[in-house]
């Protein structure tokens, strides 16, 4: 590709003007104070004149509230917890009596303390989580629901989570395995036969945000992790083990749960049984 040097074009064009007409630019040092003050005041009104203009023809914006609904969140708490006991289970997947409890544990762990700046108590707290949770509901929806933008949503979601994390200890914890359950105790086809049958366990799939897909997309074709929990005959959870892909066969992960001490399994003494589902009885 070749370019065409046009300079010389150019002077000739301006050696081609007239001489009365001025060529050279003029700074604002050589104009008069009088003539630059009268264009700057032309210039100013030609300013005031488009705006006046665009004015009319397009009207400023009126500033709307995005909520302003009289009918608050909390509202919407007490009428389920003042309602009735299934509509209350259908939007937060527990009954009163567990919400109630699940709210006092939280606030005895400390975390979520009575603050006067605090505009969001831990009943609205906890009743945001479980309703986004229970339904699978985006931000956008639950913050429609509780009036609330869907920054709030979140870091009370994350407070919640937060919270639970922390009492998981207090709750999943190993069995006492001297005791033998009452299930099996009082049922005359199990009991002696299954006297040292501590639990059960087995595993689930969970959903995976999509930027976590990769290898989660288990076996029965869509994206999950394969969580593992063990429980005993109170139907209480002793051991949770989450975070494996859904492509992970449970056998795997069973037998790197008991060979690799970071995840502290709780063994049985010598004697007792673990159920599983594994295809099989396995013997632990």
């Amino acid at each position: 590709m070749s370019y065409v040097d046009d300079s010389d074009t150019y002077e000739e064009d301006i050696d081609d003007l007239p001489e009365d007409v001025d060529n050279e630019f003029k700074t604002v040092e050589e104009y008069d104070p009088f003539e630059a003050s009268l264009m700057m005041g032309a210039q100013f009104q030609q300013l005031v004149n488009i705006y006046e203009s665009s004015s009319s023809a397009f009207p400023p914006l009126r500033r709307i509230p995005y909520r302003e609904s009289t009918y608050s969140g909390l509202d919407w708490v007490n009428e389920l917890l003042a309602g009735n006991p299934r509509r209350f289970k259908d939007a937060m997947g527990i009954n009163q009596c567990h919400f109630t409890i699940l709210c006092d544990e939280i606030k005895r762990a400390g975390f979520h303390p009575k603050r006067r700046q605090t505009k969001i108590g831990i009943e609205e707290s906890v009743a945001i989580f479980l309703h986004t949770i229970k339904g699978h509901q985006r931000q956008r929806f639950a913050a429609e629901t509780f009036r609330k933008s869907g920054e709030t949503i979140s870091r009370h979601c994350h407070k919640v989570i937060n919270a639970l994390c922390y009492l998981a200890s207090d709750y999943i914890r190993p069995p006492d395995f001297n005791r033998v359950a009452p299930w099996i105790r009082n049922n005359r086809n199990l009991y002696p036969y299954f006297k040292d049958c501590i639990g059960a366990i087995d595993g689930t799939i969970t959903w995976v945000p999509e930027g976590q897909q990769g290898s989660y997309r288990c076996r029965k074709g869509y994206l999950a992790q394969n969580v593992m929990l063990a429980c005993d005959f109170d139907l209480k959870f002793t051991f949770v083990l989450a975070g494996w892909e859904g492509s992970a066969n449970n056998a795997r992960i069973f037998n790197q749960t008991l060979s690799d001490p970071r995840y502290n399994f709780p063994y049985p003494p010598p004697g007792k049984l673990n159920m599983t589902r594994l295809k099989c009885y396995t013997v632990v």
